[in-house]
Formats: C-alpha cells, sequence, structure tokens
C-alpha cells in the first residue's frame, strides 16, 4: 500500500504544465540574459532559507520581504498571482498582504502601485534608430544567494532524480534505512553543498525530464559536475 502511494506521489512530478501567454511587454523590454533573467516559471516561499523566491528561465531571485516584490516592474507582479506557485505557504503574518496583492492585481493596482518604468528614447549604436524602451529599475532582491543545509551521502542509497514541472525543482531520491527520501532543490546553486560523492553520482546518473522541460533541468545538471 505505501509503495502504491508513493508511486502515485511520483506520478505528479511530471504533471502537464500549462503555459500561459505572458503579458511583458516585448516591444520596449529586450530578452538579453545579460538584462534580464527572462519569463516568471513559479514562485513562493522557501522555508529551506526562510526568503521569497521567483525561478525564472534562467535563473532565481531572492525577496527577504513580500513587499520588495513590489519593486518588480508591474507586469511581473501581475503574473505572480497567475503562475504556479510553490506549495510552501507564505509566512503567516504575509498571508492578509498576499490577497491583497491578487486582489489589486484584479484592480490593475489602482491603490497600491508596483513599480512603472518610464518610457525613454534612445539611439541604436548599431543602426542609429530611434526606440523607445523602458527604463527598468533593478527590484529590491536579496545580493547574495541563501543556501540551505543539504543533507549528505545520500549517494549509498541513491535511487534517481528528475526535474518536476508541476514543483519546478530538481528531486532526489534515495534511500535511507527502511525508507524513501526526498531532497526538493529549487535553486541549481544549492547543489554546491553537496559532497563531493554525492556530486559524483549526480555526474554519472543524469537527471530526468521531460522533453519540453530540458532547459530547466540541464541547469540542474551544469551545476553537478565533479
Amino acid at each position: 500500500m505505501k509503495k502504491d502511494v508513493e508511486k502515485e506521489d511520483r506520478s505528479k512530478w511530471f504533471k502537464d504544465s500549462h503555459e500561459r501567454k505572458f503579458k511583458r511587454p516585448l516591444k520596449y523590454f529586450q530578452r538579453d540574459r545579460n538584462v534580464s533573467l527572462a519569463d516568471i516559471i513559479s514562485w513562493g516561499f522557501l522555508p529551506q532559507v526562510n526568503a521569497y523566491a521567483i525561478r525564472r528561465e534562467f535563473g532565481v531571485q531572492y525577496f527577504e520581504r513580500l513587499y520588495d516584490i513590489m519593486s518588480l516592474p508591474w507586469w511581473d507582479v501581475d503574473e505572480l498571482s497567475k503562475v504556479g506557485s510553490l506549495d510552501y505557504p507564505v509566512r503567516k503574518n504575509d498571508v492578509a498582504m498576499w490577497d491583497y496583492i491578487k486582489y489589486e492585481s484584479l484592480k490593475e493596482f489602482r491603490k497600491w502601485k508596483p513599480h512603472h518604468p518610464r518610457r525613454v528614447q534612445r539611439v541604436d549604436p548599431e543602426t542609429g534608430v530611434t526606440e523607445t524602451i523602458l527604463n527598468v529599475k533593478p527590484p529590491r532582491t536579496m545580493k547574495t544567494i541563501p543556501m540551505p543545509q543539504m543533507e549528505q551521502e545520500f549517494y549509498k542509497g541513491f535511487i534517481g532524480w528528475v526535474y518536476s514541472c508541476r514543483t519546478t525543482e530538481a528531486i532526489i531520491s534515495y534511500r535511507a534505512g527502511g525508507e524513501i527520501r526526498d531532497i526538493h532543490v529549487y535553486d541549481p546553486m544549492w547543489l554546491v553543498n553537496c559532497s563531493a560523492k554525492d556530486i559524483e553520482c549526480l555526474f554519472i546518473n543524469k537527471i530526468r525530464y521531460q522533453p519540453a522541460d530540458k532547459e530547466q533541468a540541464q541547469q540542474f545538471q551544469r551545476v553537478a559536475s565533479p
């Protein structure tokens, strides 16, 4: 019976994702990896590091306080109430604020306004053409990546690891004693806290993923290099 429950839980890791068409004004915002981490995939509170995090296509942003998220441009804040959120509950004293953010997003942020970038004119140095862009200010993110303590020596009972499009995490499964345990890794950089033998194990045993999630899964695999 226990094995059937575990099998059912693991089947949810590959639940079909429902990708939305984002509101990001691409006419004004350049998709440059040196400037932007691109579209939001998921967000939520991470008790492992006691911080809020937003996972994007090319990286993770961390926020110490929920209020700091309002320093994001308005289209990002609007997306937060629509994209997938993590299963971890927000801090108890932030529940009312989060409900208010969702309410304001429905009202187009009439009272509590996030960052509205100012339109500016600039001349393209290569073409000489004048174009209109948005002057997007950097959000109030944490200056360093918060690193949680990682379970060590899971290589001894290693079963496998997968990228879950439902939780947008890498999930490492291993046997410890008479039970099967899972390690949820939201940020690929968290893997640097694993032991050398654990990293070697993840390097030899490649992460599993759905074809559509290859780019996200490979971000974890690239960190797992001895």
